[in-house]
């Protein structure tokens, strides 16, 4: 994540999806090496100003549950 935050440009907006850690049975990669750990996503984007952060259970558009994170933030200007 440091890569992406440092070429985000002045006022630029970061969109972010990752699969989360759970002990819930959902589609998606099976290694943790794959999956954040809960709060994650949102410590590595600290400095940015959030617009919308998730955690937790979704239906993917093949109707399989999935567990993710989501961020959008933006870099003050």
């Amino acid at each position: 994540m440091p890569h992406l935050l440092a070429r985000l440009v002045s006022g630029g907006t970061l969109l972010c999806e990752q699969h989360l850690a759970t002990t819930a049975e959902v589609a998606g990669p099976t290694s943790a090496a794959f999956r954040l750990a809960p709060g994650e996503l949102a410590r590595s984007a600290l400095g940015l100003d959030v617009l919308h952060a998730y955690e937790g259970l979704l239906t993917d558009p093949d109707g399989r549950t999935v567990s993710v994170t989501q961020l959008v933030a933006t870099k003050r200007a």
